[in-house]
């Protein structure tokens, strides 16, 4: 039996899940294009489409999640110790 280290389990684990993910986005894509050419009702696919996005969010975040890219992340304490600082030098 072949042993594989923890570390490349890691990135076979992620590939797999990248790969599912792709899988399901074009799902979505393969029933986006059954609805534009009337053979499936949107009502009727909508919810697939929903759990779809929701499992490819869940397997690649990065791709797939509702997280804003490049969110500036505001340290009000920060400000307002230089706001105290800038004060104090004038």
């Amino acid at each position: 039996m072949l042993s594989i280290p923890p570390s490349a389990r890691v990135v076979v684990f992620i590939m797999l899940n990248k790969d599912k993910a792709k899988e399901y986005a074009d799902r979505i894509a393969d029933i986006n294009q059954q609805v534009q050419t009337g053979d499936v009702n949107f009502e009727q696919a909508r919810v697939t489409i929903e759990t779809y996005k929701w499992l490819a969010s869940k397997l690649d975040p990065s791709t797939y999640g509702n997280q804003q890219k490049d969110a500036e992340e505001l340290d009000i304490g920060k400000m307002h110790l230089d706001a105290i600082r800038k004060l104090g030098s004038d």
